[in-house]
């Protein structure tokens, strides 16, 4: 599979409103665009990474994780894959060229890959 080749590497994923919009504590933004590392795929859906998963405890300081999560495929729209891009920086701005979002992830790209 095509898709197979990615698994590791920075992808555009575009996915449901409604299924972003039902997981707010896994993508944290309203976002249903956005970039993201592919972990692992399968027949019952896609696994990305957010590594700067935070949370909200009340009267104390965030807590910042690292955050595998699986997508099913009905709620994926489309993927993106970038054959020849390397990311250089942390997508720390909200929104790149294309209106599509980091969605919290920091991605630092693929060295050596």
């Amino acid at each position: 599979m095509y898709l197979e080749n990615y698994v590791d590497k920075v992808v555009l994923l575009h996915i449901n409103d409604d299924f972003v919009a039902a997981n707010p504590a896994f993508f944290q933004r309203k976002a249903a665009l956005f970039y993201a590392r592919l972990r692992g795929l399968d027949e019952l859906g896609i696994w990305i990474e957010n590594p700067d998963w935070r949370t909200h405890p009340v009267g104390r300081s965030p807590e910042v994780h690292k955050l595998h999560f699986w997508i099913p495929w009905r709620a994926v729209v489309s993927i993106g894959a970038f054959p020849e891009r390397v990311f250089t920086s942390d997508f720390g701005a909200d929104e790149d060229a294309a209106g599509a979002t980091a969605v919290g992830f920091k991605l630092r790209e693929e060295e050596g890959r």
